[in-house]
């Protein structure tokens, strides 16, 4: 049933400039009705994510390329809009979980290799005009399943590395001899 409605809606609204609001829109509605019908019932719990998996799964690999993007680039929005016009907390961090829950169905699919790519690139873009946030780890620490390859966990290591290297002074070197 779930395979089904996402299957029509992705055919419907792939291309849509606003995909990815409307795709948490779905799964949010499903994920509600569900509960609505089935109580906390395990079977529907387990069977929403799976229809949406199995559903991206059938997609080509241009169609599966371009909805990586899409939610790579959504996610990319969303914190920006927050860091730059945002308030700072935990508020901040729960209007941004709302929208990950739809996402995390990529974790464990090949498609993830795909999103994980995308992703680093637009969290590259952000670490480079915005700099580093607390918001970049907790954000990792949320949606991590996602890249197998844990590519954008390794870039926010490496970045810190870099500023704990940088904040060390550096001795003056000596005079040289005459």
């Amino acid at each position: 049933m779930v395979q089904e409605q996402v299957s029509r809606f992705l055919t419907a609204t792939w291309r849509a400039p606003d995909f990815v609001p409307r795709y948490c829109a779905l799964y949010e509605h499903l994920q509600r009705a569900g509960s609505e019908l089935f109580g906390p019932r395990a079977a529907f719990t387990l069977a929403l994510p799976s229809g949406f998996s199995g559903t991206l799964l059938q997609q080509s690999f241009l169609t599966a390329a371009h909805l990586s993007e899409q939610f790579a680039s959504h996610i990319d929005q969303q914190i920006q809009g927050c860091l730059i016009g945002g308030t700072p907390g935990a508020d901040m961090l729960g209007q941004l979980q709302r929208h990950l829950e739809p996402i995390m169905v990529l974790s464990g699919l090949e498609l993830a290799t795909t999103f994980e790519h995308f992703y680093q690139h637009y969290m590259a873009d952000r670490l480079l005009s915005l700099g580093s946030s607390w918001l970049e780890g907790a954000m990792l620490e949320q949606i991590g399943s996602c890249f197998p390859n844990r590519l954008p966990q390794q870039m926010l290591q490496s970045l810190s590395a870099s500023e704990r290297v940088a904040a060390v002074p550096v001795p003056p070197l000596p005079a040289p001899a005459a």
